[in-house]
């Protein structure tokens, strides 16, 4: 799995409206989703480091949570897109495996 892609893949997504899921049944299980994005689970807390998503509204104990994008995160999209765009043409299409691995 290539770090930056499923970063881009996760600002992505939530830019088109949809929300990470997270699901905490009970402290031995936790899970989490984000349509489009099966590695979510590697990227988010670098999401929410970055301050790229935020808890879309307040959350009671035991309830599902929802992330959504911030200004910032919209900002780190942008700057993702215009980096995937500068790539040479054989990078992109070479699909996935052309990207490098964020640091």
């Amino acid at each position: 799995m290539l770090v930056r892609a499923a970063l881009l893949d996760a600002l992505t997504s939530l830019s088109r409206g949809h929300l990470i899921v997270c699901c905490h049944d009970d402290p031995s299980t936790f899970g989490i989703h984000l349509d489009g994005v099966p590695h979510i689970a590697t990227v988010f807390r670098s999401l929410v480091d970055r301050g790229w998503i935020r808890l879309a509204r307040p959350v009671l104990l035991g309830e599902i949570e929802y992330w959504t994008l911030t200004p910032l995160g919209l900002d780190a999209l942008r700057e993702g897109r215009a980096w995937y765009y500068s790539l040479p043409v054989w990078k992109r299409v070479a699909g996935r495996a052309g990207l490098p691995v964020a640091a």
